[in-house]
Order: C-alpha cells, then sequence, then structure tokens
C-alpha cells in the first residue's frame, strides 16, 4: 500500500492483518507491505491520499545463465562441440581474481601481484571492496573478477557461464583497489606472462594517456 499521508500510513497499518514492512520514500510518501483482507484493501484503495496497492510477488534466485556477450561469438556452440579451453592458460591482467569466488576457484591458477591486494598507488586510500585479501593478487576492486567471469567462469549450475569454463585463469594483480595501474607494471605483466608459456594475457583497460602505444 503506498501512501502520501502519515494518516493513511496509520490506517493502513491498523487494518493489516500482518504488516511485514513500512517504508519511508521521504518526499514521496511512504508504504506498508502485508496481509490485507480484501474490505481493507478496497477501503484504503479508496483513499485519495493512497498511491497505489499492488499485490505481493514472489523472487527466486536465477540459476546459470549465458551471458549475452558469451551468447553473440557463439561460445556455447563452441562449448557444445566439446572446446571448453581445456589445457589453456590465460593470464587476466587486472584487478586481480576473488579466490572466494564460487565459479571461479576451480578455475584460478597461480598468480603475480605486482600491487598487493589492499593496497592503493601512490600512497591513496584504499576502501577496497570487502573481499578478504587471502593472496596478494586478490582483487580489491571487483574489476578482474568480472572479466574473470566472462572469460572463463566454471560450468556449475548457477551464477554464469564464461567462454572458457575448462581454462586456468592466473591472476596478474597489476591495477590497484581503485582499478588504477603503471603502465610499466602492465608491461611486467605481459613480459611475466610470456616467461610462464601461458597462451592468453586479457586485457580490459584503457588509459587517457595520449603516448601509450
Amino acid at each position: 500500500i503506498g501512501t502520501s499521508t502519515q494518516a493513511a500510513t496509520d490506517e493502513a497499518e491498523n487494518r493489516a492483518q500482518a504488516v511485514r514492512h513500512v517504508y519511508d520514500f521521504e518526499d514521496i510518501g511512504q508504504a506498508v507491505a502485508g496481509r490485507f483482507p480484501e474490505p481493507a484493501r478496497q477501503a484504503l484503495e479508496s483513499r485519495p491520499d493512497v498511491r497505489y496497492v499492488e499485490a505481493e510477488g514472489t523472487v527466486e534466485a536465477i540459476a546459470e545463465t549465458l551471458p549475452g556477450g558469451v551468447d553473440r561469438i557463439d561460445a556455447d556452440v563452441a562449448q557444445s562441440n566439446g572446446r571448453t579451453g581445456s589445457g589453456v592458460d590465460i593470464a587476466i591482467i587486472d584487478t586481480g581474481i576473488d579466490s572466494d569466488q564460487p565459479d571461479l576457484t576451480d578455475n584460478v591458477g597461480s598468480g603475480k601481484a605486482y600491487v598487493d591486494c589492499g593496497v592503493a598507488y601512490n600512497g591513496g586510500t584504499c576502501s577496497g571492496n570487502g573481499n578478504t585479501c587471502n593472496q596478494v593478487w586478490d582483487d580489491d576492486d571487483d574489476h578482474g573478477t568480472h572479466v574473470s567471469g566472462t572469460v572463463g567462469a566454471v560450468d556449475n549450475d548457477q551464477a554464469v557461464i564464461g567462454i572458457a569454463p575448462d581454462a586456468t585463469l592466473h591472476p596478474i594483480k597489476a591495477l590497484d583497489c581503485a582499478g588504477t595501474g603503471y603502465l610499466s607494471d602492465i608491461a611486467a605483466g605481459l613480459e611475466y606472462t610470456a616467461d610462464q608459456g601461458w597462451d592468453v594475457a586479457n586485457l580490459s583497460l584503457g588509459s587517457t594517456t595520449s603516448d601509450v602505444q
């Protein structure tokens, strides 16, 4: 029951058989969620200071989905033909990978950090994202984890599936908790990736510096 006056809110609470929540939307008004008998619903709906009366609904957790980008390049077709990235090593040169992310933990390989988890460049403040820094390459920004999910989230009937769900993802943390990093660290990450003999290095970043080649 959406209301525009305190009087309507009070009446809605009084007429409810049970109140689940009362919401305060400040200048817009309030709303009362609960169980209302039909006569109460009709009486409230007739008030000019009741903005709306809506039936309760339910939601449910979404099962594993195919992201639009993965679908667009027909990665699902490749997967159905057995091309799932098995045996492929992919370096994610970014903010790291969340070592606790259940869609990624089975695919995470060895990593390297050029800036440690929880540390900001140039002495800045690192508010982070609440992730635990279990590894120095752990993701304290979420960008690298998002990219990693697109690249290689596992096929486990929950959340999303990546392009190469059987590939090994190597976190190369070259960006800090604000998603900022030095070009020299990016170059070092590329060199390190090549030295390991890994197959792919993913860079999802950009720069406003005009001399970046």
